[in-house]
């Protein structure tokens, strides 16, 4: 994780951090372990064995910095678009809904409980 934050390493699906955030809508449904470097928890992904797994020391580093939090409300703001003018995810079981859940956690643990509700109640 912070290979991915302080030195900008290509680590999720090869992308650099701000590269998250101009990602096309469909590298967005179709690429998967960003979503874990985007949004880190301390839960293993089922479906991204290389996933970072948040860890108390590097929960208190992530929140600790500005950039973080910056990166966090603007890749926030991303998320709300992509499913803005994206149906597909509207029905009984999809990815996303796991992507969502993971954003929400990971706001509260590394923003703000503002923030992840201000994005449940937009999903």
């Amino acid at each position: 994780m912070r290979m991915f934050h302080d030195a900008n390493a290509p680590l999720a699906d090869g992308l650099r951090r701000k590269e998250l955030l101009s990602m096309s809508d469909e590298d967005f449904e179709s690429k998967h372990s960003f979503i874990q470097w985007a949004f880190p928890t301390p839960e293993s992904s089922n479906q991204v064995s290389n996933a970072p797994v948040l860890d108390l020391e590097t929960a208190v580093w992530l929140a600790e910095k500005p950039e973080v939090s910056a990166f966090l409300e603007a890749m926030t703001v991303r998320f709300l678009e992509f499913l803005s003018v994206n149906e597909h995810w509207k029905q009984r079981y999809n990815h996303n809904h796991l992507r969502i859940s993971r954003a929400i956690q990971s706001l509260r643990l590394l923003h703000s409980w503002e923030l992840a509700n201000w994005f449940y109640n937009k999903v």
